[in-house]
């Protein structure tokens, strides 16, 4: 299987500044992901409004958070390190920003990317939706930094 794999344009834009391990072990992940699909990923948020969304650990605290748009179509939506120090850097409160709900708060469980049936979740007006906001986002940031 081919996965044809897309990625919002902060995902592209931080990718970019990978260097040394961190960027061997993402084009790792990226050329896994590609042959293997939600197979390749670790395991699926768990939570009203992210449970589509699946997370591989990369290199230390770095993250990928994919959504699939079929089981042969995928979007990177968020790279990034997962810092609770910070979280205007931390992926996951980006993410949960980007969602537009509340960080949950108490245990998270971590379920397998893939159903048992070996196919991802699919996630579609709502990635359609997700995006948008994500290229608002970015266009307001761009305009920030000018």
């Amino acid at each position: 299987m081919v996965v044809r794999v897309t990625a919002d344009r902060l995902a592209v834009e931080y990718g970019k500044s990978l260097k040394g391990r961190q960027r061997t072990s993402y084009d790792r992940w990226l050329a896994d992901l590609k042959q293997r699909g939600c197979a390749a990923m670790q395991y699926r948020l768990h939570g009203a409004g992210v449970d589509h969304f699946c997370v591989s650990h990369l290199y230390g605290a770095l993250r990928v958070v994919v959504a699939f748009e079929s089981s042969r179509s995928a979007v990177i939506v968020l790279l990034g390190p997962h810092d609770n120090s910070d979280p205007g850097l931390d992926v996951y409160t980006r993410l949960y920003d980007l969602a537009d709900i509340p960080v949950p708060t108490g245990r998270r469980t971590k379920p397998p990317c893939c159903a048992a049936d070996g196919k991802p979740p699919e996630l579609g007006a709502e990635l359609e939706w997700l995006m948008d906001r994500m290229r608002e986002q970015a266009r307001a940031l761009t305009g920030r930094l000018r």
